[in-house]
C-alpha cells in the first residue's frame, strides 16, 4: 500500500485499538501528512487503497496550494475559528434583516 510513497510522503493504513485486549483493525484506511509542521490524519471512509493514495495525494496538493482547511475538518470548524481567521463577522450589514 506505502511501496509507491517515498518517506516524508505520508502513509495509508489501517489504524489499530484494542478491544477485550485484542488488536481490532479500523473499519476504514486513514491517510496521514504533514501540513506544514502539522500533521494531519484523515479517515478515508474507504478501503480501496488505491483510493486512499489518490485522496492522500489530492489532500497534499490541496496543502501545497495554500488551503488551510481541507474539506474533512470542515465540519469540525466553529464559530470561534472563523472569528479567529477573520472569515466572518458578527456585525449586523444594513440592508440584509
Amino acid at each position: 500500500m506505502n511501496e509507491r510513497l517515498e518517506r516524508g510522503e505520508g502513509w495509508i493504513a489501517y489504524l489499530f485499538t484494542k478491544k477485550d485486549g485484542v488488536k481490532v483493525p479500523s473499519k476504514f484506511l486513514y491517510i496521514q501528512f504533514y501540513a506544514g509542521d502539522e500533521q494531519k490524519r484523515i479517515n478515508t471512509k474507504t478501503n480501496e487503497p488505491e483510493e486512499a493514495y489518490r485522496m492522500l495525494l489530492d489532500n497534499r496538493r490541496r496543502v501545497n496550494e495554500g488551503e488551510r482547511v481541507l474539506p474533512s475538518e470542515a465540519a469540525k470548524l466553529k464559530y470561534e475559528d472563523l472569528m479567529k481567521v477573520g472569515q466572518y463577522s458578527s456585525k449586523k450589514v444594513a440592508g440584509i434583516r
